[in-house]
């Protein structure tokens, strides 16, 4: 009897203890749950450290948590800590094997580590999994432009966009791209740039409103600057010089800052406004509102279709007059882009119809005013003097090096025995593999072809310096890099054709009186490389001189640049306050 009943306590008691565990286990995955969704919401915030400290409570709650590790690892990423964000995005992988969020985060450390090649690996592990994943896809599109591989990159692009139309960042991925493709005429890339605006600028026309500002011509005129490059960047060494001889008492100046965070030049753009508007978290919309609150008469885009633009605030037409200035090398597209900034170099005549906006041409002048960047050094001597044979180089992305630019490349180091070419900034070891293969198809060995990884500017500038003369690219031409090529000394050989983009390589030696570096073909472009190569005592007069010359040169008038640039706005303004509609 005592047998069978203290038989029945027994099986009940494990019961009992079977069911507590089931209760605990069910209690421990909802906590983990719990915590992830909270850590989720700390993600979305950008507050990455707490976001972590949940997640790791998240996977203490349940350690085969996938979803939680993967996050746990994005949050970790994101506070560089790469080794322990890897360790949980493998252990993602392994408890759900088609994560695609979790090679995709990989990817992203990989990139952040300088492991192109990698990067490009996990990401395509991720669309594996999820073909129609537009992120993974897009982020490819960069990074084979990255590698060089342009085609690719374009090739992403448009798949991104088939799946998902609306996407404005990849759709300016794509133009940009484009831009150094070798297929597309004016009348094509025109075309393409009218449909994005078809896509994204037609559907807001219905919102578009008038606008109250006072219309007397000489009153003291607001204007608004927008970009996300106001930071130590390129941008900074053309817009700060334009800021700092502003006349204040005829204009108002406004920069609205689309960066999420800063630096010193950062500082320095702040100091030379009358009002610094961080703007990064505002929506277009609101930043569209903000800007017709603002008053401003005359809004000025820097970016284009460049990383981190506007161009959706633009879209609304928030002010009077809108200008695309800088930071791009084409038309926008959009039809609320009133003007563009040019001259007739960049932009012979003939080239409106290929601009949405209408052509503000400088006369006698470029479109800019270059400040060379602080503590850049000294001209050195011309290289080929103490090493016995002459140094090209080329220091544009190498997503610019076109099929027949390699090619004219090769030729060049074929006809000037001994040369060599450096070509600076590989991104990996499959972009210099790549060119390599390239060179070797013209019969250029790799032993002449000398190749430098992305390096900090001091270095870059140095490495440079141990070079004679610059080769620049075609279609897609140097901007930033030529003046600064220049102002180290040397000469630069350029090509140009018709667009803005394949002309500002002789648009910039024209103002320094060397329109003579610039050709019209292939083969003149060899020509004068291999002409210049072999005139040792004109390089040298050119390096020595170079510095003087540029600070002589239009280019570098600020004073007289920024002049011009506030006539211009002031005869925009009245053209403008002459229309009987607005």
């Amino acid at each position: 009897m005592l047998n069978w009943f203290g038989q029945i306590f027994n099986l009940n008691g494990r019961a009992m203890r079977e069911v507590t565990q089931e209760n605990i286990s069910a209690a421990n995955a909802t906590a983990g749950i719990a915590y992830k969704n909270q850590g989720d919401a700390f993600l979305d915030q950008g507050d990455w450290e707490s976001a972590a400290l949940c997640y790791q409570h998240a996977v203490a709650s349940n350690p085969d948590y996938a979803d939680a590790h993967n996050n746990l690892g994005l949050a970790l990423s994101k506070q560089h800590k790469f080794d322990q964000a890897k360790e949980h995005l493998l252990l993602a992988i392994s408890l759900k094997p088609n994560s695609h969020n979790a090679y995709y985060a990989l990817g992203s450390i990989a990139h952040e580590s300088g492991m192109l090649d990698e990067a490009i690996e996990q990401i395509k592990k991720a669309v594996a999994i999820k073909p129609d994943f537009t992120e993974a896809l897009d982020f490819l599109g960069n990074l084979s432009r990255e590698r060089g591989d342009t085609k690719e990159s374009i090739s992403y692009y448009r798949k991104s966009i088939s799946y998902n139309p609306l996407q404005t960042d990849t759709y300016s991925n794509l133009l940009m791209a484009l831009q150094a493709g070798e297929a597309l005429t004016q009348a094509e890339m025109h075309a393409e740039h009218r449909q994005f605006a078809e896509r994204f600028e037609s559907p807001l026309q219905h919102a578009w409103q008038p606008h109250a500002n006072d219309r007397r011509t000489e009153r003291r005129l607001k204007i608004g600057y927008v970009s996300g490059d106001l930071r130590r960047h390129s941008v900074a060494l053309f817009i700060l010089p334009i800021l700092a001889n502003h006349d204040r008492k005829k204009f108002e100046i406004y920069c609205y800052h689309n960066f999420d965070g800063g630096d010193d030049f950062t500082t320095q753009f702040a100091a030379l406004s009358n009002r610094f508007i961080p703007c990064a978290m505002m929506s277009d919309h609101d930043l569209s509102e903000r800007i017709r609150a603002d008053g401003i008469d005359i809004l000025v885009d820097l970016s284009g279709h460049t990383g981190n633009n506007r161009l959706l605030t633009f879209a609304r037409k928030p002010a009077p007059i809108q200008v695309t200035y800088l930071g791009y090398i084409d038309t926008t597209g959009l039809s609320t882009m009133d003007y563009r900034l040019t001259n007739a170099d960049a932009d012979p005549p003939g080239n409106d119809r290929f601009y949405s906006e209408e052509l503000y041409r400088f006369s006698d002048r470029l479109w800019w005013t270059f400040r060379p960047a602080p503590n850049l050094p000294e001209v050195s001597p011309l290289p080929a003097l103490a090493n016995g044979f002459v140094t090209f180089a080329s220091n544009n992305q190498i997503a610019k090096i076109s099929a027949p630019m390699l090619e004219a490349w090769a030729a060049i180091l074929h006809a000037v025995p001994d040369s060599r070419m450096v070509l600076m900034g590989i991104t990996s070891n499959a972009a210099q593999i790549s060119l390599e293969n390239r060179f070797a198809i013209h019969g250029v060995v790799k032993e002449r072809v000398v190749f430098h990884r992305f390096a900090a500017l001091d270095e870059y500038r140095q490495r440079l310096l141990q070079t004679d003369i610059c080769l620049d690219t075609f279609p897609y031409n140097g901007g930033t890099t030529t003046c600064e090529t220049l102002w180290l000394g040397l000469p630069l050989v350029t090509m140009m054709g018709q667009s803005f983009v394949s002309r500002m390589g002789f648009a910039i030696l024209k103002d320094l009186g060397l329109p003579d570096l610039a050709a019209t073909s292939y083969p003149e472009y060899v020509n004068i490389a291999v002409q210049l190569a072999q005139n040792l005592e004109r390089l040298s007069a050119l390096r020595s001189g170079m510095r003087a010359r540029l600070a002589k040169s239009a280019l570098s008038d600020e004073r007289g640049f920024t002049l011009d640039l506030e006539s211009a706005y002031r005869t925009m303004w009245e053209k403008y306050s002459t229309r009987i509609v607005d």
